[in-house]
């Protein structure tokens, strides 16, 4: 619980699971490779939610009643925080960001090659968020390939201040010759992007992180027993049952269908049926 909110983050994806979660898997080249550290996500706070309800019920048949309260007021903390993240424009909760609570979109700002034989790229961003943003840097090149990237990023922080990160060695993350680089803070203002020792073969995308995307681990609060019945079945009419999203014929995949990772056949992006989350789904259903 980085941030000490009471709402935790996972450390990884695999952690979580779903390794390969299109907001935040790393080591594919179509996914955002966003890094979950950095996200509030209600499929974990259903899981401590559901957690706690069992271990009050526990403690009331082993008359531990001196245990309920506590466990009352951290399950109560959990419930608050992802009923914020509900957006009624999708019927859906949402991630957030754990530094500003915010659920923000993303955007492509910018993307290229290096010029021939300079092993240098720049680009000229200067756009302004609000709320601040996320910025991921992606370079992708030959499968083997593992150049020692140096990448800087300007701007200024979330109350204005200047900033400059410089992202080398553990800080960039390597798959299948894809290096992923994001910043460590928020940005207010992004001024500049820079790579250095950028080989010729190579391709750069920067894009601020979007925590709106949808995958099935968004339905999870409806098992975790965090939604009242009003907005319970409005989660499971407009959103699960909806067949251009996730009421599909072979069962509920990954993400929503309306995912631009969706894949039907799961090659090139995520659209396959994992068989834990379709049955911990149709518990939420029966009860």
């Amino acid at each position: 619980d980085r941030d000490k909110d009471g709402w935790p983050e996972w450390s990884s994806t695999l952690q979580s699971a779903f390794d390969e979660q299109p907001s935040f898997c790393r080591w594919t080249k179509w996914a955002q490779a966003d890094d979950i550290t950095f996200a509030e996500t209600p499929d974990l706070a259903a899981y401590l939610h559901r957690e706690c309800r069992t271990l009050i019920a526990i403690a009331r048949l082993g008359g531990a009643e001196r245990d309920v309260e506590a466990l009352q007021e951290r399950a109560e903390i959990l419930r608050r925080a992802v009923e914020e993240t509900w957006n009624p424009a999708t019927s859906s909760y949402h991630f957030r960001d754990r530094e500003h609570h915010e659920t923000t979109p993303g955007a492509l700002l910018g993307a290229g090659e290096p010029a021939p034989g300079r092993g240098h790229f720049s680009l000229a961003i200067a756009r302004r968020f609000v709320p601040s943003a996320r910025v991921i840097v992606r370079c992708f090149g030959p499968e083997t390939a593992r150049p020692p990237l140096v990448i800087t990023t300007r701007g200024r922080g979330k109350h204005g201040r200047e900033r400059l990160e410089t992202l080398s060695g553990r800080a960039i993350n390597w798959s299948w010759g894809a290096a992923t680089a994001q910043a460590e803070h928020l940005y207010r203002d992004l001024d500049s992007v820079e790579i250095q020792n950028l080989p010729d073969d190579f391709r750069v995308e920067v894009r601020t992180v979007d925590y709106t995307r949808q995958d099935q681990t968004l339905l999870l609060p409806l098992w975790g027993g965090i939604p009242g019945p009003e907005r319970a079945a409005e989660l499971i009419r407009n959103t699960l049952l909806d067949p251009a999203r996730y009421w599909r014929p072979f069962g509920i995949p990954n993400c929503s269908a309306l995912d631009p990772n969706y894949a039907p056949d799961n090659r090139d992006g995520t659209g396959g049926v994992w068989f834990m989350w379709n049955t911990m789904l149709g518990e939420a259903l029966v009860d």
